[in-house]
């Protein structure tokens, strides 16, 4: 085996490793008052939407953990935050891995390391985001792996701790459980029944939250509830259960007039479409190799599909960095279980690529609070050095030639076309 095969890999997996680590140092922080106060929330008195990590620490409490305090939700979401990131890396890896080491597909792949998804899930810490994407994963990890009813109970679990799964788990368990096999074999059309799950869990969520209790009673009762924590603090004591007993109707009807200002936020675009063009590049090449043009439009399609929530949240830049995980796990997806190589169109990703690095490092993310990145830009030219030269060095020892086909699954019986 020649060495630069040996030692390409790990050139590469050191980089995207460097990467991740300091692109989340950029704005790690810890837990606000708001993600503190959604961990002491749970269901003793009465159905409240993302009250299943509360109630989860709650049992835990009972059993003589001491886990409902201030010291112990920054553990807990320390330990949350580093565990989806080394997620993250093992989910580049892999897809490094399926792809043969493509040097283009690296370079993709480095752009979402360094991309606005971890920025901002580094700010955001202690928020169910975390849970909900780690979740994500790992319903889609077992659907891919032919254990598509364990992929669906944690899709289910997930809805109960935030709802926005039905907008990012879902659809991506969905296109990895099509693409598991098929063509148009009625014994083949049962694989859909276990999205039934996670699709009654989020019926019988919208219905509790909306019949299921006295709103006004559950508010007061919650604000009870968080007041008796000195480190919730300012007016997160009222907001959170006012947020959180508001319904989903009721929830669009106030927000759904800032729709398309969001959606088209000048600021957050510039900084998250680059590097959402790389990941859509990554994934759209293999897609291309294979000849599933449908699954290119479902690919695109799942990624866009949290963009949704601008009808009801305000948080427009931690909603638009959606769009970026969701890029990633479809990707994965793609090279998971499409037979292929990557196409000639890998021939353009330095250029994609170098473009999303450049607006990585020069762009910023809105952050809450009033915080601000702790590094400046030639900081950051300097820490992201080593992961560039690691990548350049990837081009010296890796070799020229094309990754070996690789098959996961056997064609459709319709020739390939169906998503």
């Amino acid at each position: 085996m020649p060495p630069g095969v040996r030692t390409g890999p790990v050139l590469a997996g050191g980089a995207l490793l460097w990467a991740v680590g300091v692109t989340a140092a950029r704005t790690v922080r810890p837990p606000n008052d708001f993600a503190e106060a959604h961990w002491l929330l749970d269901y003793r008195f009465g159905f409240v939407r993302r009250g299943l990590s509360g109630s989860i620490l709650r049992e835990l409490s009972w059993m003589g953990a001491d886990v409902q305090t201030e010291g112990a939700i920054r553990a807990l979401s320390y330990a949350t935050f580093g565990v989806l990131c080394a997620a993250l890396v093992l989910v580049l890896l892999r897809v490094a891995v399926r792809t043969g080491w493509n040097r283009h597909m690296v370079l993709l792949l480095a752009a979402g390391a360094t991309s606005p998804f971890v920025v901002t899930n580094a700010h955001l810490m202690g928020y169910q985001d975390h849970l909900v994407f780690l979740l994500a994963l790992g319903a889609v990890g077992l659907t891919l792996a032919g254990r598509a009813w364990w992929g669906a109970s944690l899709a289910a679990i997930s809805v109960f701790v935030h709802e926005s799964t039905v907008l990012f788990t879902i659809p991506l368990v969905a296109v990895a459980t099509a693409l598991a096999g098929g063509g148009t074999d009625p014994r083949r059309r049962s694989r859909w029944l276990p999205l039934a799950l996670p699709a009654g869990a989020f019926a019988a969520v919208a219905l509790l939250d909306a019949f299921g209790t006295d709103r006004r009673v559950l508010r007061q009762l919650l604000e009870l509830r968080l007041h008796r924590y000195p480190f919730v603090q300012g007016d997160m004591h009222r907001f959170v259960p006012e947020w959180l007993t508001t319904t989903f109707a009721d929830n669009v009807a106030a927000q759904r007039h800032r729709f398309l200002e969001r959606l088209t936020d000048p600021g957050i675009v510039v900084s998250i479409v680059p590097a959402l063009q790389a990941l859509w590049f990554a994934g759209l090449a293999w897609v291309a190799a294979s000849h599933r043009r449908r699954t290119a439009w479902w690919l695109v399609a799942v990624s866009c599909a949290p963009l949704a929530l601008h009808l009801s949240a305000w948080d427009t830049a931690r909603i638009w960095s959606y769009t970026l995980g969701a890029s990633l796990i479809g990707t994965w997806i793609a090279v998971e279980r499409l037979p292929g190589s990557p196409s000639a169109a890998l021939s353009f990703a330095p250029l994609v690529a170098g473009l999303a690095w450049f607006a990585n490092v020069a762009g910023r993310i809105p952050l809450l609070d009033g915080a601000v990145e702790r590094f400046s830009g030639p900081q950051l030219l300097m820490l992201y050095a080593p992961a560039a030269l690691l990548l350049g060095a990837t081009a010296v020892v890796r070799p020229r030639s094309p990754a070996p086909a690789r098959v996961s699954s056997p064609p459709s019986s319709d020739g390939g076309t169906h998503a």
